[in-house]
C-alpha cells in the first residue's frame, strides 16, 4: 500500500466513530493496545476469554487473528497486552497465573506464541518494553518484585535483573526520554524510580496517593512529567528533575470516581484522558489547568472501561471494556460539561460569607456573531468549527459579609462545654441547660429541661401520695390507729380518755404512754392532725421539706384556717417529764418487724371508709394519670418531632448531643439512615471549625456501625529507614535490612519508642520530655548542628 493510500485509509477511518460487540461469549476486554509501528492501524484486545487483533477500515473493525488457539490455559487469561514499539509483529503479554508471554505474528505455525517466562510466583499485572532497546521486557506482579527479561536469553536465563518492592506491584512504565529510568506504582500508593543498573535500591520513593495507585503515564513532550492515578478519586501531575529526592506536585484533578487508567493525548500537551475503576462508565478527558471540569465526555460504554488508546492524529481514540465493547471515539463527538454546566458559582465559608462568582460574559453578552456561516463569502474565507478547548472565562467576585453573626462563636463554645457522658441522665441535662443559658440560647436550655422532666427516673419524679400513710407502709397498726381516732372524732369524752386512745394510735413508734400524758393538753380535734404528722414523718413524706406541694396539701391538717390555732398553749416548750432508758426506735426509713395487733373485720371496714372520706375531703386533686414508663411512652413522639426540628432548622448540634444522652431511651425511633445523615454533618461542621478532639468523641459515642468506624479509616501511617530507606514494617525505631537504629533521641541517644519530637529544620530530635527540659534553657539543637530548632 502507497503511503497515499495508507493516509486516506487513515483519514476516512479515523473520522467517525466505529463500534463492535463481541458476538461470542466474552466476559469483557481486560486491556488494549494500538500497533505502534508498521502501518498503526491495527489494535489488539486481550482478557480472559478472548485474544484478538483487529484492523481498522472505514466503516467497521475487521478481525485478522485470533491468538487464542490451540491448547487452553491460564497463560491466555491475560490481565495485559502491549505492542511492540518497534516491531509490528511482536507482542507481549501477561496472565493471572504469573505467566509473561511473548507472541510472533509471523510465526508460520497456526499458535503464534514464542516464550513463556514463569519467574513470577503470583499474578503478573503489567508488561511494557524498553523504548529503546528492542530486547529488553519489563513485568510488574502481585509478588512485590519488577522482573526485567531478555528476549534473547534462553529461558532459564532470560530475568536478567529483579527489582524488589515492599508491596504489590499494580503498573510498570518506562521512562520515554530516559534510557535508565523506568517508574512503579505499588499496591499503598508509593511511587517508586528505578535506575536499571541499580537492583537493590529505587533512585525515589514517593507517597503519591492515599490508597492503590493504579496507572502511570509519561508526558511525550515534556521529559520532567509524569501523571499517576489511584482509588483515592485524582489524577496527580508530578514534575521531577532526575536527582531530587522528593515529586514536585504540579496539578491535582478530582474525579468523580476511583481512575484506573490515564493516557495523555497525542499532539496536545496539557490534555490527559481517563476511565475509572468501578461505578462511573465514562471517559474523561481533561484539561489539567482547569481540573474540575472536564473538556469532554464520552458515555457509549455500559460497563467499566478498561482499555484505553490514542490514536496519532490526537482526534480519535480506542476504549474497550467489561462490556465487551470496542469503540473508537471521535473527539468532536464528546459531550462538554461546560455547555451544560451554571455561569454563576456560589460558596459560604463557616463564618457565614457567601462568596458569588459570575461570568462577565453573562453579565454583558456579545452582540457580534461570531459565526460566519451565513455569510455570502466564498467557501475559503469562511470559519471553520475548531476544536474546542479550555476557554477562558473572565468572573466577577462578589462577597457578602454577614453582620453580627455570632453562631461560630456559639457553635464551638457550645460544642466543647457540652457534656455528653460520664454524669447521671439529670446531671447532663442541667449541665447543658446551663450552658446553653450562659450563651443565651433559652429555647435549647428548655428544651434540655423537658428532656429532664420527660425521661427522668419515676422515683424521682412522681412523689408518693398522700393517701398511702394508711394503706401499706406501716401495715395494720396504721388502721387500727385511725380506727381509734375515728371513735375520738364521732364520740367525745373527757380529754384525758380521748388522748390516751388517740396517742395509742402510734404504738409502733416506741413512744411511751409517759409521753403521750404529756402531750394531754392539745385539743381533740387535732389529734387526727398530730397522728397524720408524725406518720408522714416516719414515711418521709414531703409535709416537711420546702417544695412547691406544700402549698398544694397545705389544708391537709383539716383546720379550717388560721384561727384553729388560738386554743394551742401558750408556753412554747412544755415542762418535759422524766426520760426513761429503751432500746432505740428503728430507722425511719426501714420497716420495722414486730408482732402486729389483730384488727378485727368491723374496725378495718370504719378505718377504710374514714380514709376514703379523708381523701375525697382533704386531697381530691390528686390521681395520677400514668405511671413513669407510660408517661415515657407518651413523649416518645414528641421527642422526635423536637429532634427532627431542630436538624431542619440546622441546628443538628443539638439533635445529635440530644441523641447521646438519651442513649436507649429513644432506640428505635428515629431509622439509621437519618441518624447517620445528622451525626455526618455536625462532624463535618466540628471538622471545618477544626474540633477534631470534640468530633472523635462525637463519633466515639455514635453507636452506629458507619459512623464509629470513621476514626478508624486511613490510619496506617507508613514510615522509612533514614539510612537505607526501607519500610519499617514491625517497628518505627529499628530497620531489619540495615539492622540500624533509627532516629535516636538527640539527648539521651536511646531509641524513641513513644511521643517522638522532630524538627523539620535539621531533622534532629528525640523524647518530648527531653527535649521540652532542653529548651527551657537553650535555643539551638542539642546536637550541636547549630540549627534554631523549632519542634513538631
Amino acid at each position: 500500500m502507497s503511503r497515499t493510500v495508507q493516509e486516506r485509509a487513515l483519514e476516512s477511518s479515523a473520522t467517525r466513530r466505529l463500534q463492535l460487540k463481541l458476538e461470542h461469549p466474552v466476559q469483557g476486554i481486560n486491556a488494549l493496545d494500538l500497533q505502534a509501528s508498521g502501518d498503526k492501524n491495527q489494535v489488539v484486545i486481550a482478557g480472559r476469554n478472548v485474544f484478538k487483533i483487529f484492523k481498522l477500515e472505514d466503516h467497521s473493525f475487521i478481525e485478522k487473528l485470533d491468538l487464542r488457539v490451540g491448547k487452553i490455559n491460564l497463560n491466555l487469561s491475560c490481565t495485559d497486552v502491549v505492542w511492540h514499539p518497534s516491531q509490528a509483529n511482536i507482542l507481549a503479554s501477561c496472565a493471572t497465573n504469573g505467566a509473561v508471554v511473548t507472541w510472533n505474528l509471523d510465526h508460520m505455525r497456526r499458535s503464534k506464541q514464542d516464550k513463556v517466562f514463569t519467574d513470577h510466583s503470583q499474578t503478573a499485572t503489567k508488561v511494557c518494553f524498553h523504548p529503546k532497546e528492542p530486547n529488553i521486557l519489563f513485568s510488574g506482579s502481585n509478588d512485590q518484585t519488577v522482573r526485567t527479561f531478555d528476549l534473547r536469553q534462553p529461558l532459564e536465563s532470560a530475568c536478567v535483573s529483579v527489582f524488589k518492592v515492599q508491596d504489590r506491584v499494580r503498573y510498570v512504565e518506562y521512562d520515554p526520554h530516559n534510557y535508565f529510568t523506568f517508574a512503579s506504582a505499588t499496591d499503598t500508593g508509593n511511587l517508586l524510580l528505578w535506575d536499571l543498573r541499580k537492583t537493590d535500591k529505587s533512585m525515589l520513593s514517593y507517597p503519591t496517593h492515599s490508597g492503590p495507585s493504579f496507572g502511570i503515564a509519561w508526558h511525550p513532550e515534556e521529559t520532567n512529567w509524569l501523571a499517576t492515578c489511584g482509588r483515592d478519586k485524582t489524577i496527580k501531575i508530578w514534575s521531577w528533575d532526575g536527582h531530587s529526592k522528593y515529586l514536585t506536585q504540579e496539578h491535582v484533578i478530582n474525579t468523580f470516581a476511583p481512575v484506573s487508567n490515564i493516557k495523555w493525548r497525542t499532539q496536545r500537551k496539557h490534555h490527559i484522558t481517563s476511565c475509572s475503576l468501578a461505578i462511573d462508565t465514562s471517559i474523561y478527558v481533561w484539561d489539567i489547568r482547569r481540573p474540575f471540569v472536564p473538556l469532554a465526555m464520552f458515555d457509549e460504554h455500559k460497563d467499566v472501561v478498561t482499555g484505553l488508546a490514542w490514536r496519532d492524529d490526537s482526534h480519535t481514540f480506542i476504549s474497550g471494556g467489561k462490556d465487551s465493547m470496542l469503540i473508537q471515539h471521535v473527539f468532536k463527538d464528546g459531550k462538554k460539561a461546560e455547555e451544560n454546566s451554571s455561569p454563576v458559582g456560589i460558596g459560604m465559608n463557616i463564618y457565614g460569607t457567601i462568596c458569588q462568582a459570575v461570568c462577565k460574559q453573562v453579565l454583558k453578552k456579545d452582540t457580534v456573531s461570531s459565526s460566519y456561516q451565513n455569510t455570502r463569502r466564498p467557501m475559503i474565507f469562511r470559519r471553520q468549527d475548531a476544536e474546542p478547548q479550555a476557554k477562558d472565562f473572565d468572573s466577577k467576585i462578589l462577597v457578602y459579609e454577614t453582620i453580627d453573626d455570632k453562631f461560630p462563636e456559639i457553635f464551638m463554645k457550645t460544642a466543647k462545654l457540652y457534656k455528653l457522658r460520664g454524669l447521671p441522665f439529670e446531671q447532663l441535662c442541667e449541665h447543658n441547660a446551663n450552658v446553653s443559658r450562659s450563651l443565651s440560647r433559652h429555647q435549647v436550655t428548655q428544651t434540655w429541661l423537658m428532656l429532664k422532666l420527660f425521661y427522668i427516673e419515676t422515683s424521682n419524679t412522681m412523689k408518693k401520695p398522700v393517701e398511702s400513710f394508711a394503706k401499706s407502709t406501716a401495715g395494720e397498726n396504721h388502721l387500727k390507729g385511725l380506727f381509734e381516732a375515728e371513735k375520738v372524732l364521732n364520740k367525745p369524752s373527757d380529754k384525758k380518755s380521748s388522748l390516751t386512745n388517740v396517742t395509742g394510735l402510734d404504738s409502733t413508734t416506741g413512744i411511751t404512754s409517759d409521753e403521750s400524758q404529756s402531750d394531754s393538753e392539745v385539743d381533740p380535734k387535732f389529734a387526727v392532725a398530730a397522728c397524720n404528722h408524725k406518720q408522714n414523718h416516719q414515711q418521709g413524706g414531703y409535709f416537711f421539706q420546702e417544695s412547691e406541694d406544700d402549698e398544694e396539701y397545705g389544708d391537709i391538717q383539716g383546720t379550717d384556717g388560721p384561727d384553729e390555732f388560738d386554743e394551742l398553749p401558750s408556753e412554747a416548750f412544755l415542762p418535759r417529764h422524766e426520760l426513761i432508758d429503751r432500746p432505740p426506735s428503728p430507722t425511719l426509713s426501714k420497716e420495722r418487724s414486730r408482732p402486729e395487733s389483730p384488727v378485727s373485720a368491723e374496725e378495718a371496714e370504719v378505718c377504710n371508709a374514714f380514709v376514703s372520706k379523708l381523701q375525697d375531703s382533704v386531697i381530691p386533686s390528686y390521681k395520677p394519670n400514668f405511671s413513669g414508663p407510660q408517661l415515657m411512652a407518651r413523649c416518645q413522639p414528641i421527642i422526635v418531632d423536637m429532634l427532627k426540628f431542630y436538624a431542619e432548622q440546622g441546628d443538628v448540634q443539638m439533635s445529635v448531643s440530644a441523641l447521646i444522652v438519651l442513649q436507649d431511651r429513644i432506640r428505635g425511633e428515629i431509622d439509621d439512615e437519618m441518624q447517620e445523615h445528622w451525626f455526618t454533618s455536625y462532624i463535618d461542621l466540628l471538622h471545618r471549625f477544626k474540633l477534631y478532639t470534640c468530633a472523635n468523641d462525637i463519633i466515639k459515642l455514635c453507636k452506629l456501625e458507619k459512623v464509629g468506624s470513621m476514626n478508624q479509616l486511613s490510619t496506617v501511617i507508613y514510615t522509612k529507614c533514614n539510612r537505607c530507606q526501607h519500610d519499617l514494617e514491625h517497628c518505627g525505631w529499628a530497620c531489619r535490612h540495615c539492622n540500624h537504629q533509627t532516629n535516636t533521641c538527640s539527648i539521651c541517644h536511646l531509641p524513641v519508642k513513644g511521643l517522638y519530637a522532630w524538627c523539620q529544620g535539621c531533622s534532629h530530635g528525640g523524647h518530648l520530655s527531653h527535649i521540652s527540659d532542653w529548651l527551657k534553657d537553650n535555643k539551638t539543637c542539642p546536637t550541636g548542628c547549630g540549627h534554631m530548632c523549632e519542634y513538631i
